[in-house]
């Protein structure tokens, strides 16, 4: 894998940090190159996962009136936590992948 398609396939997975979901499709549409574009698909789908939990836990947060009981705060931690791991996880894919050789 060249350096360029190295380098386009780590945004794809840091991006989470300032455009997640968006830089990834548009990697996987108009690149060329097979490898680049299945780290693409793999970034799209790590991306979505925080996405989801977040969406779920701002819904359920404001559905339960803002009130803290143990299944809101459970949910925040769970929720958040799968959120944040995610995060971290494509932070470490994207540095995986700029120095594979």
């Amino acid at each position: 894998m060249s350096s360029t398609c190295r380098v386009i396939s780590s945004l794809g997975y840091m991006s989470i940090i300032f455009a997640p979901f968006l830089v990834p499709v548009m990697i996987y549409c108009f690149m060329g190159d097979h490898l680049v574009r299945e780290h693409a698909k793999k970034a799209i789908k790590f991306h979505l996962i925080p996405i989801v939990a977040l969406a779920m836990l701002s819904i359920l947060f404001f559905e339960m009136g803002m009130l803290f009981n143990v299944f809101s705060i459970s949910c925040i931690i769970l929720f958040g936590g799968i959120a944040l791991t995610l995060v971290v996880w494509n932070i470490v894919r994207g540095i995986v992948v700029l120095l594979e050789k």
